[in-house]
């Protein structure tokens, strides 16, 4: 899939990283959370057999989760942890 598939992902992280801004998360909490999601993504693409196809990306990001719902949940663990 090569760029297209890394095109989504691009995408995805985005969504992520704006989504994240408009929370109470710190500069280094968002980036933490996009490089922790990009580690994970990066992970699971290369667990994929044969030739990675669109389907297949989406595929992996569906199973992280949608963008709203991964942010919602990094912002309630960055609260609970004790400044």
């Amino acid at each position: 899939m090569g760029i297209e598939g890394e095109q989504l992902v691009l995408d995805y992280l985005s969504r992520v990283g704006d989504l994240a801004h408009t929370t109470g998360m710190s500069p280094t909490e968002r980036r933490d959370l996009v490089t922790r999601l990009r580690a994970d993504i990066t992970r699971r693409r290369a667990d994929v057999q044969g030739d990675e196809s669109r389907a297949d990306v989406k595929r992996i990001l569906k199973s992280v989760g949608r963008p709203e719902d991964v942010v919602a949940a990094a912002g309630e663990r960055a609260a609970a942890v004790p400044a």
